[in-house]
């Protein structure tokens, strides 16, 4: 009797039906990297980068880590902006990977050009998919979207006519782990906008020069700057009599604080409204050095830089006389570019400790993983 309900028992566990699982010899190792901390990615692939990719999803960005011009990058966040690349920088040992952007002959290598979808998803032992008609979401329109090894896929198969091509768009995301990653980007504590007492910004560097009597007449002019940073690229203010490239921003007037000064030398200088729930304090270069205009003086100034995001129309600029002399012309620059040109090409007369200023700005900008 024991015998045959052992026999029973074993005939049930065997005709019991399971949740459909790939086979494991068709889940790409790529797969075994989502849920690695950002971290133990760049331990593993010192030569990545944090980015953003425009074109991640359908209808936002993705902030990734990775090779931007590469076939694979490991995704954090979806979003339409720039908002979580701070987080990427201070919480690296708690996010993430959420999933993958790449292409199906990335992650499938034995694929064709082409194949049908039935094949396609024969192949992957998936039964069930959608394809994303206009009326439900025009922008992802054409999409294919399936659940695969537990994780949410989507396709783009693009202009191919009932065909998944190798390099058709594919999006891999764990949405249990995306949502963590967002609970512990609303968790980090935005930094003030405004310094406070006992509360400073955080001084990225000082340029002091010791070529002035420290009891001489100070000539103070304090400044606030902005960096808003879209798809890799920063905004700048190049001078084409000069050529050199700067952030956007200008001297804080008596009785401004330094958020309304940002605002106006922004709106100015470039064009750029700035929002001002955006602006988050980077930090602060303090200047102090002999005045090169007032004669028996010194020349002190702090400059406040800002991360911050703008309104998408920009207005005309409203430049100065010597602003519009030296033919200030609002850009949105790859770093590198502005760097090279403010280290190596000559400038004239002007100060190339204000240019060296905003160099190593954009260096430690670039470092932080901002861009």
């Amino acid at each position: 009797m024991e015998q045959i309900l052992t026999i029973l028992a074993l005939l049930l566990t065997l005709t019991t039906t399971f949740p459909q699982q790939p086979d494991p010899a068709l889940v790409p190792e790529a797969f075994f990297d989502i849920g690695k901390t950002l971290t133990a990615l760049q331990e593993e692939h010192p030569d990545g980068r944090i980015f953003t990719r425009p074109d991640g999803y359908p209808d936002a960005a993705a902030i990734c880590f990775g090779e931007p011009e590469g076939d694979l990058a490991y995704v954090f966040f979806g979003t339409q902006g720039d908002d979580y690349l701070p987080v990427m920088t201070a919480r690296g040992e708690e996010l993430r990977c959420s999933g993958l952007l790449t292409t199906a002959g990335t992650l499938f290598p034995s694929i064709p050009d082409a194949m049908s979808f039935s094949d396609f998803f024969s192949l992957l032992d998936v039964t069930e998919y959608d394809a994303i008609n206009a009326e439900e979401a025009g922008i992802a329109a054409g999409w294919m979207i399936f659940e695969y090894d537990g994780k949410q896929a989507w396709m783009d198969p693009g202009e191919a006519d009932l065909a998944v091509r190798r390099d058709a768009h594919m999006i891999i995301t764990d949405l249990e782990v995306e949502d963590g990653n967002v609970r512990l980007a609303g968790e980090r504590t935005a930094p003030p906008v405004l310094k406070r007492e006992g509360d400073p910004m955080r001084t990225l560097f000082e340029m002091v020069t010791p070529d002035f009597d420290p009891t001489a007449p100070a000539f103070v002019r304090p400044s606030a700057r902005g960096i808003l940073i879209r798809e890799g690229k920063v905004a700048l203010v190049y001078s084409r009599k000069y050529d050199y490239y700067k952030f956007p921003g200008g001297g804080i007037e008596a009785g401004e604080d330094p958020v309304t000064a940002l605002i106006r030398e922004v709106r100015e200088e470039s064009g750029l409204v700035v929002r001002l729930d955006t602006i988050r304090e980077y930090g602060l270069v303090h200047r102090a050095q002999k005045s090169w205009v007032r004669a028996g003086e010194m020349f002190i100034q702090d400059n406040y830089y800002y991360i911050c995001q703008a309104e998408e129309t920009p207005e005309a600029q409203d430049l100065d006389d010597y602003e519009a002399e030296e033919g200030f012309t609002f850009l949105w620059a790859l770093p590198q570019t502005a760097i090279t040109v403010n280290r190596t090409h000559p400038h004239g007369p002007k100060d190339q400790r204000m240019l060296e200023r905003e160099t190593r700005v954009l260096e430690l900008l670039t470092g932080e993983g901002f861009l």
